[in-house]
């Protein structure tokens, strides 16, 4: 009994001393290189063999992955358990708080909005978002109506890189300074400024 509660203990704190890239990979999942995986992400270990992520990829905080899905065993007590592969290919980019689901790839520097429910393919270059999510636009069309945003006084754009590249520089330095320029902008010319 005591060998079984340890050994339960050991498989349940065993998660929290290994990242989340290495639990991927002890399970046969296969990562990229320079891939960002934000806090309090769920990927379905049990079925990690099934999952795989290109270079320079990012699952913003709290999503969810699954690879199976059980629902209608459990509400019929009988019944098939659906399987499937899931890929997240190369600088793919998908948003906080989203569900990717069962047999879903998601597209080379593709972008998943947050809170998005995947259900299906996401073609490569492509903006989706929604429950379920659905066709937005195409990346470039999405960097077209930024530059439209820019304009307004409760956003700012500001120079930023992708993961592959935080690796070529001195990141910490890089983040700092990003951080003083918004704090600044928003001090010298934002709304909040307007209010006082």
């Amino acid at each position: 009994m005591i060998k079984k509660i340890l050994s339960v203990l050991n498989e349940i704190l065993g998660r929290y001393k290994y990242t989340p890239i290495e639990l991927i990979r002890q399970r046969g999942g296969v990562v990229g290189n320079n891939i960002f995986i934000g806090q309090d992400v769920y990927i379905d270990l049990d079925y990690a063999f099934l999952f795989s992520i290109g270079d320079g990829a990012v699952i913003s905080a709290r999503t969810i992955i699954e690879m199976h899905d059980s629902s209608i065993a459990n509400v019929k007590g009988v019944g098939k358990l659906k399987v499937g592969r899931v890929h997240i290919c190369e600088r793919a980019y998908i948003g906080a708080n989203s569900v990717v689901l069962p047999g879903v790839r998601i597209g080379r520097g593709s972008i998943v909005g947050a809170l998005s429910l995947v259900n299906k393919d996401v073609p490569d270059h492509e903006v989706w978002a929604g429950a379920p999510a659905r066709f937005i636009c195409t990346v470039d069309e999405l960097i077209s109506k930024r530059e439209l945003e820019a304009n307004d006084d409760n956003v700012a754009f500001f120079d930023w890189i992708g993961e592959p590249e935080k690796h070529g520089v001195d990141y910490v330095k890089v983040k700092e300074k990003l951080l003083f320029d918004v704090a600044r902008y928003f001090e010298s010319y934002g709304p909040a400024k307007e209010q006082q």
